[in-house]
């Protein structure tokens, strides 16, 4: 399946990108437990901003991750911060002020989407 950038330069297609990207977002892929893996090092570049944080969700080996893609390159990862109370970006490949707005919407279209059955 091609990008979401696809969606700019041929509309006709982006109902079936769209559709695609919906019944593939949550898949069991997607997901990964722990969070953080032991042997991951944080990368300044990509990783979540507060060092802090990052480490908390490394050694809460119980943290669930899950990834998702922006278009075909962006690619972020989120999980529940337990000390935080909140879902915190643990790395992207994208800025920051998007990415949580983003992650916001894909959290709402998720629900959305697990409330009601795929077609």
């Amino acid at each position: 399946m091609d990008g979401l950038d696809d969606i700019r330069h041929y509309p006709a297609r982006a109902d079936s990108i769209i559709r695609h990207r919906a019944k593939t977002f949550s898949d069991e892929s997607d997901f990964s437990r722990p969070a953080i893996g032991k042997s991951d090092r944080h990368d300044t570049d990509y990783s979540l901003p507060n060092r802090t944080d990052w480490h908390r969700l490394k050694t809460d080996q119980t943290a669930t991750g899950f990834s998702y893609l922006i278009g075909e390159e962006y690619n972020n990862s989120i999980a529940h911060s337990k000390k935080r109370k909140k879902v915190v970006v643990y790395f992207s490949c994208f800025s920051y002020a998007a990415t949580a707005f983003i992650a916001t919407s894909c959290l709402l279209f998720a629900a959305t989407m697990t409330a009601s059955p795929r077609t």
